[in-house]
């Protein structure tokens, strides 16, 4: 799992605990590559912090920003999964959302996620702030097969949505929740766990994940 991060000292901690809690229960063979790039802020003391006691948890540290594309391609070139799983800097999807995301997986090369609700197929989420030079644009969440990501991480070609157009991947779409209010800034550091399924259409409420719930509160956030 390859996650960028830019100034997002008031919610790495949130971030990083939700995807130590969801990887090994994908797989007990996993590891996290977190960059901080450029930040301006405290979010690289913070990642360094966190996974001191992690070995499977990576942190590098880019003195200015390099965006999403640089960070994909130089996190996968220093992990050998067979599946790659990307989180843009600008996400704002629920992490639960991996589990479905997962067993997708072994029948497509590439899985993407879009925001619950949002309308015709091929839009994906991404957060209201104005992008900045060199970010990726597509989907907020994929999940690759490394065999797939092979030409690219041995080129030079730049955009990876770019690429996969081009080689005319076979995606499937899956859908899942944000995790922040609705209309609030991304940026706001709120952050509110949705533990749910929108493939479950039996109206019935998921029991929150108390676990995750209490881990936040006792991280003062």
């Amino acid at each position: 799992m390859i996650l960028p991060l830019r100034n997002d000292a008031d919610r790495v901690s949130l971030i990083f605990t939700q995807a130590l809690e969801i990887l090994p229960e994908l797989t007990p063979r996993w590891n996290l590559v977190l960059f901080d790039d450029g930040s301006t802020d405290a979010t690289g003391e913070s990642l360094a912090e966190l996974v001191r006691a992690y070995p499977q948890a990576t942190v590098i540290h880019h003195s200015t920003a390099m965006g999403d594309n640089a960070c994909f391609r130089r996190g996968a070139r220093v992990t050998d999964g067979d599946l790659v799983l990307l989180r843009s800097s600008d996400c704002d999807l629920d992490l639960t959302g991996l589990h479905k995301m997962w067993k997708r997986a072994s029948a497509h090369p590439l899985v993407v996620a879009r925001s619950h609700g949002d309308a015709g197929r091929g839009r994906f989420t991404l957060a209201a702030r104005k992008k900045e030079r060199g970010l990726a644009t597509g989907p907020a969440l994929q999940l690759i097969e490394r065999r797939a990501l092979g030409p690219w991480l041995a080129g030079k070609e730049e955009d990876l949505q770019g690429y996969l157009h081009a080689r005319r991947y076979p995606q499937h779409e899956v859908e899942l929740r944000r995790c922040l209010a609705s209309g609030m800034a991304p940026m706001s550091g709120r952050f509110e766990p949705q533990h749910c399924d929108a493939g479950d259409a039996s109206g019935r409420p998921k029991r929150p994940n108390y676990l995750l719930r209490l881990k936040a509160f006792a991280m003062g956030e």
